[in-house]
């Protein structure tokens, strides 16, 4: 069921548009959710698996041409049945192939647009003297300012590291789930970065395994879900 608050659905063609979208911009708050579409070998950032991020990963079983395109469409339709015409979907993609599809949905009294992120800048030249030095002077005073805090990021608790985790492994193809405690163990180390968790790895798993997720026999793991 869709939260009342959600007033945005992006769709990320991430086959296209990498990292270059404005994730940190769209993918925080109630109010709009994303659903990021990979293709079979692609990898996700690891700062994107971060909690406050309100992300549905969606992964194409196989690898073929236009096959995240088609599951884009096809979510387009689902979604859109699902969600009341106030809310907005915006598709993050350069492929000019949506807009037939866009202009469709347009008719059927949906706010949709398809969005082309923008690629940073290159910074070339030398920044003159007059540039550098208020930056420097910014920089001194931030550094020479307490830490207060309010400053301090507080990591996430066990419950929403574990919360997390599972969402990750349901979106993840069952062949290709760790099917051994210690890969598992390793998998969490390199999901670590993005998480920001603090816990280790055999606290998270015991996490799942106190909330039944999974169960771990002669450490061969297996998942209920």
């Amino acid at each position: 069921m869709a939260d009342n608050q959600e007033k945005i659905v992006h769709f990320v063609d991430y086959e296209n548009v990498h990292k270059h979208i404005p994730i940190d911009e769209i993918a925080r708050g109630n109010h709009q959710r994303v659903l990021l579409f990979v293709g079979n070998q692609q990898t996700i950032p690891n700062d994107w698996l971060i909690v406050d991020y309100n992300i549905t990963v969606i992964r194409v079983g196989k690898t073929s041409k236009d096959n995240v395109d088609f599951h884009i469409s096809a979510y387009l339709g689902m979604v859109h049945v699902g969600r009341d015409n106030s809310v907005k979907f915006i598709v993050w993609s350069k492929d000019k192939g949506f807009d037939d599809l866009i202009e469709h949905l347009k008719s059927r009294k949906r706010r949709i647009e398809r969005k082309e992120p923008r690629k940073p800048k290159k910074i070339t030249g030398t920044p003159s003297k007059k540039v550098i030095k208020p930056a420097v002077e910014k920089k001194k005073i931030v550094e020479e300012k307490p830490e207060t805090p309010q400053g301090k990021i507080v990591p996430p608790s066990i419950k929403q590291v574990g919360s997390r985790v599972v969402e990750i492994l349901e979106k993840t193809a069952p062949a290709k789930r760790p099917r051994k405690q210690t890969t598992l163990q390793n998998q969490l180390e390199h999901w670590r970065p993005g998480i920001k968790f603090k816990h280790t790895t055999l606290q998270v798993i015991n996490w799942l395994t106190q909330k039944q997720h999974i169960v771990i026999t002669d450490d061969k793991v297996k998942y209920n879900f």
